[in-house]
């Protein structure tokens, strides 16, 4: 009676661990520094601060604390310089890390709790959520998904990719198997995963551990397997598979933690001690610098999938629970929940963040099932897949530049969508271009229906919803030689004189050439902000519209006195 009673203390004690979420801090700096700026109408300062709003708040986090002091003689002026120091909440300084004196799991777990893990008669907290660790990281190894041919254990579906991409780093490995993940939860459950804030905390953090620790499994046996190609590129996926499993089943059977087999996983063979202890501690250090507290737990992990150690400095970012963060992607909870539950007809999103928000874009990716697709690739395209920012990409431009990002996609397996605009030959080019573009499978935007004359004898006809390719030579169309002509020939439509403007939030007003855009003042999406207005000033034969036009055309967008 006694052991049970025990037990079941345990599990309320696991549970109530499980479910605590720190209070939110009132340190704002940013925030209050961006009000004080718009108060004062500095709007360069504003769209500057702007840029560092949506990181996650630190939660009681004192950065950068005077830890030692030193006096220096600078030619005959004694100096005391003050040397800086990073504290995670005030409770764990970089010494302790230096000094190999803080766990990864006693660190994760101030991040995620920011209080120390407590030890009782009962529980070791910080040895509980070791536990909770290691165990998903094991479990996963040998998890069957499904995927493009069958349910399989996660360990072949890595394998069969790494036999089809040898070099693919870790990154792209850990894309292709949560695309897999994400469509295989859709099709099971019929119904949006979505927001569910009825949920409890204790489960998020559980699911979320879940989902880094498969992020980590994947990303580590990926980098095994890429050893084990380069030594015998002929071995099959059922060996790569069953090599990687033993390597891994064998470290368990040792003890070691989840940690602890990752670096060798990475090296490629067993690490010793001393690399074990090295390896660690960069990890530990990398959370600790690049740490919004209660970020912590993704930070650390996804240092567990880095191929080199310099790559511990540049490993893409995990997410954690929206819950468990405070950054912009609160502003888009209610909304997102509210398209999943009543409008089914919705199949995607395009851009429901500032593209800044990195962040937020990771967390938001996981918390719906409705894909996400972002406009263009302002990272340069393979920055955007590292980091798992969206379910699709809106690409176009240049031919060269289309076909680049069109299939660095491809190589990720992350579908992507032509933006092309312009008249049948637009449209003919597009298809051309999306035909061999081995992910995309999306629909395209061209317009060519949007012109009231062309040029072409023919137009490309919708059937079903599909177009198909042009077959014939060169895009497929003839040119009408008499249209082209007669459309050559006609007197371009000059636009009346003109003067854009730009009302803002705080007061200010700018004027410019034309249409000035919102984001090239701010430097942020329009939609992040709210009460700008925007007009045409037509000439209207006044003094003061000379005036401000002819200033317009010499100096561009100018913010008026």
């Amino acid at each position: 009676m006694a052991t049970s009673q025990t037990q079941a203390s345990q599990v309320a004690i696991i549970r109530k661990t499980l479910s605590e979420l720190p209070a939110p801090s009132d340190y704002t700096p940013v925030a209050e520094a961006i009000g004080r700026s718009t108060e004062l109408g500095e709007i360069e300062i504003t769209s500057t601060l702007n840029g560092l709003i949506s990181m996650p708040q630190s939660t009681t986090v004192f950065a950068n604390p005077p830890l030692h002091t030193a006096k220096v003689d600078c030619n005959g002026t004694n100096i005391e310089l003050k040397i800086r120091s990073f504290s995670i909440r005030g409770l764990v300084s970089e010494s302790e890390i230096v000094a190999g004196n803080i766990t990864p799991s006693h660190l994760i777990f101030v991040g995620l709790f920011g209080r120390p893990p407590q030890r009782t008669n009962l529980i070791d907290e910080e040895l509980l959520l070791q536990s909770l660790i290691d165990k998903k990281f094991y479990q996963i190894v040998h998890t069957k998904q499904h995927g493009i041919s069958g349910i399989k254990p996660i360990s072949l579906h890595v394998a069969e990719f790494m036999k089809a991409f040898s070099q693919a780093g870790p990154e792209i490995a850990i894309q292709h198997i949560a695309m897999l993940h994400k469509a295989e939860y859709s099709e099971k459950r019929r119904q949006p995963r979505g927001f569910d804030d009825q949920r409890n905390n204790g489960y998020f953090l559980i699911r979320k551990i879940h989902v880094h620790m498969m992020n980590v499994a994947v990303g580590g046996m990926s980098t095994y397997m890429r050893y084990l190609l380069n030594d015998s590129p002929n071995l099959s996926k059922q060996d790569l598979a069953d090599e990687t499993c033993n390597f891994i089943e064998q470290h368990k059977k040792e003890g070691k933690t989840a940690f602890e087999t990752c670096y060798s996983l990475l090296l490629g063979r067993k690490a010793n001690n001393v690399e074990t202890k090295i390896l660690e501690r960069m990890g530990i250090i990398q959370t600790h610098h690049g740490s919004a507290a209660s970020n912590m737990i993704a930070r650390y992990m996804s240092t567990l999938h880095a191929v080199t150690i310099s790559d511990f400095f540049s490993a893409a970012q995990m997410i954690l629970d929206g819950k468990r963060h405070f950054g912009a992607i609160h502003d888009m909870t209610a909304f997102i929940k509210e398209l999943e539950k009543n409008h089914p007809i919705v199949g995607y999103i395009e851009d429901p963040l500032d593209k800044k928000d990195l962040d937020g874009w990771q967390r938001l990716r996981q918390q719906t099932d409705l894909p996400l697709i972002m406009h263009g690739t302002p990272l340069g395209g393979v920055q955007e897949l590292i980091y798992g920012l969206a379910d699709m990409y809106m690409i176009g431009g240049s031919l060269e530049d289309t076909m680049a990002a069109g299939w660095a996609c491809g190589k990720a397996n992350i579908q992507v969508l032509l933006q092309f605009e312009g008249g049948t030959l637009g449209k003919a080019m597009a298809m051309h271009m999306a035909s061999v573009l081995p992910t995309h499978t999306a629909h395209s935007i061209n317009l060519d229906d949007q012109y009231a004359e062309d040029y072409t004898t023919a137009t490309i006809p919708v059937v079903d919803g599909a177009s198909p390719v042009p077959n014939g030579p060169g895009l497929g169309f003839e040119v009408d030689e008499e249209e082209l002509a007669r459309l050559a020939a006609q007197t371009i439509i000059e636009k009346p004189p003109h003067v854009g403007i730009l009302h803002m939030p705080g007061g200010h007003t700018y004027y410019g050439p034309s249409y000035i855009s919102p984001t090239r003042i701010t430097g942020h999406q329009e939609g992040v902000d709210r009460g700008f207005r925007s007009e045409i000033w037509e000439d209207d034969g006044s003094s003061e519209f000379a005036k401000i036009h002819d200033r317009a055309k010499k100096e561009g967008v100018f913010r008026a006195d």
